[in-house]
C-alpha cells in the first residue's frame, strides 16, 4: 500500500490514546471501544436485523455531516496545539497532551465515517428482498450465506459504534481542555 494512503498510523495513534493515567493500555477502554462494538455487531447478525436503503441513507447522511464538521475541528485542534507554548507549566503540558490525543481521536472518527460511507455505498448496488433489506448470497460448500447479514451489517454497525463512542470521548477531551485554565 502506498505510504500516502496508509491508514494504519491513524488506527495505531487512536489505539495509543486508550491508556490510563499511568500510560498503560486501559482494559476498560479496550472493552468499551473494541470488544463491546464487536459483540453488538455480531449480535446483529444472529437476530437477522437487516440493512435497508433508508437506514443506509441515514448512516451516509450522518457520517457525511459528522466527517465534514470534524475536518474543521481537526484544523482548529491543530491550530490550538501549535499556539500553546512548550514550557514546564503543567497545565500547558496537559493541554498539549490532550490536544495531541484529541487529534488522533478525531482523525480516527473521520476514518470511521469514511469507511461507513464506503460500505453503505457498496450496499446500494445490491438487490433488496421482500422486506426491502439488502441481500447478497454466496454459496460455500452448497450452503447459501448472506454476505450482507454476516459481513456488511456487522462492519457497518461496528464502525457506527466506533464513531459514536469516539465522538463521546472527543467531547469529553474538549471539555477537559476548555476547563484546564492557565
Amino acid at each position: 500500500m502506498s505510504a500516502k494512503i496508509n491508514i494504519l498510523y491513524i488506527i495505531k495513534e487512536h489505539f495509543c490514546t486508550l491508556t490510563d493515567n499511568k500510560g498503560k493500555l486501559s482494559k476498560i477502554d479496550i472493552l468499551t471501544f473494541f470488544v463491546l462494538p464487536i459483540f453488538i455487531s455480531v449480535t446483529f447478525s444472529f437476530y437477522e436485523i437487516g440493512m435497508t436503503k433508508d437506514i443506509t441513507s441515514l448512516i451516509i447522511s450522518f457520517s457525511s455531516i459528522i466527517v465534514s464538521l470534524l475536518v474543521s475541528v481537526l484544523i482548529l485542534v491543530y491550530s490550538t496545539y501549535d499556539n500553546i507554548e512548550k514550557n514546564e507549566d503543567n497545565i500547558s503540558n496537559l493541554k498539549r497532551k490532550v490536544l495531541a490525543e484529541l487529534f488522533s481521536n478525531i482523525s480516527y472518527t473521520i476514518l470511521s465515517g469514511i469507511i461507513l460511507v464506503v460500505f453503505c455505498l457498496i450496499l446500494n448496488f445490491l438487490q433488496v428482498n421482500e422486506l426491502q433489506q439488502f441481500t447478497y448470497k454466496i454459496t460455500i460448500n452448497g450452503n447459501g450465506i448472506d454476505l450482507v447479514r454476516y459481513f456488511y451489517t456487522p462492519v457497518i454497525i461496528f464502525f457506527l459504534l466506533q464513531m459514536l463512542l469516539t465522538l463521546l470521548m472527543t467531547l469529553k477531551r474538549l471539555n477537559i481542555i476548555f476547563f484546564a485554565r492557565t
